[in-house]
């Protein structure tokens, strides 16, 4: 387990006693379908990021019904660009949505950096999302001066994808709503709330 995963363990202990983030269901909506979180490794690796931790976030702070697949899903070679140093998140999202049931959505997690060849104007993406698959990457989180912001940012983006894939939830033009539909950087996380 890498030392960002001990973090983010560590940090989540320290806020489930005083969780920023009101059991809520979306605008008194029940969900409209179940969550599946699964891991995306390299070949070989069978690590990734704690789905136990992500499950718990989204079965608490959105009320959904969440499984983990205990198999990894393996990052198929092409879908890394070597001179970038990065994973295609349109590639990745579309092995999550190979998963993907009518009464079950499908968020994969991975520690790897993404970019998004939909969005060139950006450097790197934090998620990607295509129907009822998301991809959430763990790779910009870290807050250097905030451990526990790092896990804040984290679990902020669970329930964005969350809320999308299993009340299909839609973006918003406030900056300070976990759904705001331009975030681009981790920093701007850190204004946003849920509820809203």
């Amino acid at each position: 387990m890498s030392w960002f995963w001990l973090l983010i363990i560590l940090g989540g202990m320290a806020l489930a006693s005083r969780s920023l983030f009101a059991p809520a269901q979306v605008a008194g909506v029940e969900p409209k379908r179940a969550l599946l979180i699964v891991t995306l490794v390299n070949p070989g690796e069978s690590g990734g990021p704690p789905a136990e931790w992500a499950a718990d976030c989204l079965a608490q702070d959105l009320g959904v019904q969440v499984t983990i697949r205990e198999q990894p899903l393996i990052i198929p070679k092409e879908a890394f660009h070597p001179t970038r140093g990065q994973a295609d998140a349109v590639r990745l999202v579309e092995v999550v949505e190979q998963l993907v049931v009518p009464e079950q959505a499908v968020l994969g997690l991975t520690e790897y950096d993404l970019h998004s060849p939909l969005r060139r104007d950006l450097p790197y993406a934090m998620g990607a999302r295509k129907g009822w698959a998301g991809l959430v990457s763990t790779y910009r989180m870290e807050d250097r001066r905030d451990a526990e912001n790092t896990v804040t940012r984290l679990r902020k983006m669970l329930i964005r994808y969350g809320a999308e894939l299993t009340f299909d939830a839609q973006r918003v033009p406030d900056p300070e709503d976990v759904l705001y539909e331009r975030l681009q950087r981790p920093e701007q996380l850190d204004i946003m709330k849920w509820p809203s």
